[in-house]
């Protein structure tokens, strides 16, 4: 039992802490548990967001209350949003279960975002429970062709004992592999293949397993012999609460084709983020020295560092736009920085 609860402490992934935004004025700035920051905005058509790209519908009858995309083809249940990312989940869509029988494979599309800002993460991997199986995961960055395949990523899970009775399986190792995906794809075709047959190996057990979302899975064990059980990945809580790591952009055009425009949506004291490689649109970023909601007016504002003490405990501290400055009090001399004199 000990070992169990090792397990699935490893599993665990950490979401990043709310950022310091704020809904639009007169706008609800939570559903349940979930801060939501403009341009977001809860409720569907409420005129809460900056489009209805960005609405988030909260379920109120669940205790407490949900929050799901609106934008997603399948419901999606939102878990953090932070200032580029979006992590949602729905774990029935994030799995596939593989007992084959007389199929050689299964396959999992995630199609789920077409037409929508968001696209899938290089923080998400794909994990894959199994003996002598090929995963292979295929990426589509174009809404309008998806009959034109990308490069993609694979693994394939190996056990070094030919016993059916098992053994364990650890992560990463014996009986389990994991790769990262590519990021900015809106659609991956994901496909788990029985390699018995093209390897020459009997096969050990009914079952394979993939899970595709963002999991820390170092130091994960489990028995083999749970391999013949289709409700093996359901048995570890961690499983179904994987969250899944979308990007967001604004709108379909980059910085310097935003920069003249009129719809440009970067407000005072913030700047245009189109770091994301071959992905179209951009982010909204506060200035160093600066937080707040960037897609507001009158946009982010200025951190008052010293009320941090970040000079030394006889040094004099003056808040700039921006930044700050540590001085020195008469009779003493130095920077006045806490690590200077």
């Amino acid at each position: 039992m000990f070992l169990h609860i090792v397990c699935l402490l490893s599993l665990a992934v950490a979401l990043p802490s709310n950022v310091a935004t704020s809904p639009k004025p007169g706008c609800e700035s939570t559903c349940g548990n979930l801060q939501v920051p403009y341009p977001f905005g809860i409720g569907i058509g409420s005129n809460c967001s900056m489009s209805s790209d960005f609405d988030i519908y909260c379920n109120t009858t669940d205790n407490p209350p949900r929050a799901y995309l609106t934008r997603a083809a399948s419901p999606f249940e939102v878990l953090k949003i932070s200032e580029t990312n979006i992590y949602v989940k729905n774990w029935r869509q994030q799995q596939i279960v593989a007992c084959y029988a007389s199929r050689e494979y299964f396959s999992l599309e995630i199609d789920y975002f077409a037409n929508s800002p968001y696209t899938l993460s290089d923080a998400n991997q794909f994990t894959v429970f199994g003996c002598d199986d090929l995963a292979i995961g295929q990426h589509l960055s174009s809404d309008s062709n998806y009959s034109a395949y990308g490069a993609g990523t694979s693994c394939a899970p190996y056990c070094e004992s030919r016993e059916v009775s098992g053994g364990t399986g650890s992560c990463p190792g014996n009986g389990c592999c994991q790769t990262s995906i590519s990021k900015g794809k809106k659609f991956m075709m994901t496909r788990l293949i029985n390699m018995e047959r093209n390897w020459q190996r009997r096969k050990l057990f009914s079952c394979s397993f993939l899970s595709l979302g963002m999991m820390n899975i170092t130091g994960f064990t489990f028995r083999l012999s749970d391999l013949n059980d289709s409700t093996f990945l359901n048995k570890y809580p961690a499983f179904t609460d994987i969250p899944l790591v979308l990007d967001w952009r604004i709108g379909s055009q980059n910085c310097s084709e935003m920069l003249s425009s009129s719809s440009y949506a970067c407000k005072e004291n913030s700047y245009c983020d189109d770091s994301l490689a071959g992905v179209r649109g951009y982010n909204c970023r506060c200035m160093k020295g600066y937080e707040g909601t960037p897609y507001l007016s009158p946009g982010c504002h200025d951190i008052n560092e010293c009320k941090n003490s970040p000079c030394h405990s006889n040094g004099i501290c003056i808040n700039t736009p921006g930044s700050f400055h540590c001085y020195c009090p008469n009779g003493y001399y130095g920077d006045g920085s806490k690590n200077g004199a």
